[in-house]
């Protein structure tokens, strides 16, 4: 066995046992509407303060737009893998649209999903190229930006065509994989990133200070994650997120090969975790609990 997947082994071991064991993570929240479920269930002394004492309770502790928006995703999903069975490219179209609305992103005329979308000339067989693709092992050239777009936006809907199966790759998600990545190498006392466990992270949105280090970067003095975007933006976004598919998958069947909502627990735990990886050494007490 070579080193490098020694390292993935080792890694999903770490990640599996994190799911019911101790994984303390905290920050503070606002008042945005992303936090309305989370406020709702706890009390008014800890509303402000984000937590989770395992990957499972920060699963438990998902909190988005809506009362149930991981229901409303599932439902979306559901809708658009049917739109591109029967070769609708007009719904399938909307139903890209109605996701990129459920993830918050999209929201302007020009931006690069929209204008994608609108110029594919067969949207529904793109559709299923990239889900091939992305659920296969060849190489992933063809995410270019051109035939085949990749971007925090597309993620979510090539996931939702296959939502046991891949995983959403947005800039959370990788941020909580980075932060996972360096406590791994801390434990194993390792002296850099390995290219394997180079979980790319996504800047956070809002207006950010100069000099100030972005809420989503897991890289300190000794171990540096990437920014997700740089050459080959899409190619490399869409090798993450077949990266990180495969990564969730292996953990899932060790936390639970029976139970196959387990990769999506996952990965909305991560997205909980990488709203914010700058501090993850809080203890959150028995009574935040």
């Amino acid at each position: 066995m070579n080193m490098s997947s020694n390292h993935e082994d080792k890694f999903v071991e770490y990640i599996a046992g994190g799911w019911t064991g101790c994984f303390h993570h905290c920050y503070p929240v606002t008042r945005h509407a992303a936090w309305e479920s989370w406020h709702a269930r706890k009390s008014p002394e800890i509303q402000m303060l984000w937590h989770c004492n395992s990957l499972k309770e920060a699963h438990e502790n998902y909190s988005w737009t809506g009362q149930d928006a991981s229901g409303t995703f599932e439902n979306l999903s559901k809708e658009l893998i049917c739109a591109v069975r029967k070769n609708n490219s007009d719904k399938a179209k909307s139903l890209c649209r109605d996701i990129f609305k459920w993830g918050g992103v999209g929201k302007k005329r020009n931006d690069r999903s929209i204008i994608w979308l609108n110029q594919a000339s067969d949207l529904c067989a793109s559709l299923n190229l990239a889900k091939k693709l992305l659920l296969g092992s060849s190489p992933l050239s063809e995410f270019n930006g051109t035939k085949l777009l990749m971007n925090s936006a597309m993620t979510k809907v090539y996931a939702a065509l296959a939502p046991r199966c891949l995983a959403i790759y947005d800039g959370r998600v990788g941020a909580a994989l980075g932060l996972l990545a360096k406590q791994y190498l801390y434990s194993v006392e390792a002296s850099e990133v390995p290219e394997e466990l180079q979980y790319r992270w996504g800047a956070s949105q809002g207006k950010h200070t100069a000099g100030q280090k972005d809420r989503r970067d897991p890289s300190d003095d000794r171990f540096k994650f990437n920014r997700l975007f740089g050459r080959k933006p899409d190619h490399t976004h869409a090798e993450l997120m077949r990266r990180a598919s495969t990564l969730l998958s292996k953990v899932a069947n060790k936390i639970d090969p029976n139970d196959q909502m387990v990769p999506g627990k996952l990965e909305r735990a991560l997205f909980m975790i990488g709203y914010d990886v700058r501090n993850n050494n809080c203890r959150c007490s028995k009574q935040q609990n």
